[in-house]
C-alpha cells in the first residue's frame, strides 16, 4: 500500500485551472453552487470570463471536476485498503485515518459537499462515488459484526456515526488537526468494537499501516 504523508499542510494550487478549482471550492462552500456565479469565480481568481471558459465550458463542469478531484482519491483509498489483509478493526481504522488526512491535504475544500448536501446530491457522478465510500464502511462494519470483532449494532447507524465524526473532526472542530483526527479515529473505533482492551493495539497497527 502506498503510505500516506501524515502532515496536515494543504497543497497549494498551481496553474490557472487549479486556481479556478481552488477558488470555486471556497465560494461553493460559502454560498452554495446555485448562489455562486462565474463572475464571482473569475474575480476571485483574477481572470476574465473568456479566460475561465478556456479551461471550463460551464460552472457545472467546474463542480464536476471538483467532485473528481476530491472524491477520486477517497475511492482510491478503498481499492488500496482492499489489497490488505487484516482484522476488520484495523481495516476500518486505517481507512478513517487515510480519509481524514486526504481531506485535510487536498488543495480543494470539500466543505460544499458537507454544507450543501441537497445541491451536492444533484450531481450523480459525485453522488455515486460518495455512495462507494458509504458502502465500503457498511461492508467493514457488517463483516466485523459477523466475525465477532464488532458489537451487534445497526450497520447504517455505525456508518453515519463514523461519517459524522469525520465531518465534525475535519471541518468543524477546533484545535490541532492531528489531535482531532486521532480523536475521530479512536471514537469511531470505540463506537463499534466489542473488546475495548484491543483498542490500543488496533490503533497502533493502523498507524503503522498508513505510514
Amino acid at each position: 500500500m502506498q503510505p500516506i504523508n501524515l502532515q496536515v499542510e494543504q497543497i497549494e494550487p498551481s496553474g490557472t485551472r487549479e486556481k479556478i478549482l481552488f477558488e470555486s471550492a471556497k465560494l461553493f462552500a460559502r454560498q452554495g453552487y446555485i448562489g455562486t456565479s462565474t463572475r464571482e469565480i473569475t474575480e476571485a481568481v483574477g481572470i476574465s470570463q473568456p479566460g475561465l471558459y478556456r479551461h471550463f465550458s460551464s460552472k457545472e463542469e467546474i463542480i464536476l471536476a471538483l467532485g473528481d478531484a476530491i472524491l477520486n482519491p477517497l475511492v482510491d483509498i478503498i481499492s488500496e485498503e482492499r489489497k490488505q489483509s487484516s482484522t476488520r478493526a484495523v481495516a476500518i481504522t486505517s481507512f478513517i485515518f487515510r480519509v481524514c488526512y486526504q481531506l485535510v491535504q487536498s488543495p480543494y475544500s470539500a466543505q460544499f459537499w458537507v454544507s450543501w448536501p441537497y445541491e451536492a446530491s444533484q450531481f450523480t457522478a459525485a453522488k455515486t462515488k460518495y455512495t462507494k465510500i458509504s458502502q465500503y464502511l457498511d461492508e467493514m462494519v457488517e463483516e466485523g459484526v459477523n466475525n465477532g470483532e464488532f458489537r451487534d449494532i445497526p450497520v447504517d447507524l455505525a456508518r453515519e456515526t463514523i461519517l459524522n465524526l469525520i465531518i465534525s473532526g475535519v471541518f468543524r472542530g477546533v484545535g490541532d488537526i492531528k489531535d482531532r483526527i486521532e480523536y475521530v479515529v479512536e471514537v469511531s473505533l470505540r463506537s463499534v468494537i466489542r473488546n475495548s482492551s484491543s483498542i490500543k493495539l488496533t490503533l497502533s497497527a493502523s498507524r503503522k499501516r498508513v505510514r
